[in-house]
């Protein structure tokens, strides 16, 4: 459910819609292309990536912690 609705609570930048999420050592950005795929860029203290990544469930699975606080804290409610 969380990519089916991610535009809900995501903001659009003109091509893509993106969530920023910030964690204690550094930032995870979702983003949402509208032919409907979804990326991650990682940025932290000891590592970054080069460039965005296809996002799966199991990615979502293993992150839902930082995406359920973040959606919490910016009021969505479930």
């Amino acid at each position: 459910m969380f990519l089916v609705n991610f535009m809900d609570y995501a903001k659009f930048d003109g091509v893509k819609y993106f969530l920023k999420i910030v964690e204690k050592d550094g930032d995870l950005t979702l983003m949402q292309y509208q032919d409907g795929s979804t990326t991650c860029h990682r940025k932290f203290k000891t590592f970054w990536d080069v460039k965005e990544w296809e996002v799966d469930s199991d990615f979502i699975y293993w992150n839902r912690r930082a995406i359920n606080l973040h959606l919490k804290m910016i009021g969505v409610k479930r």
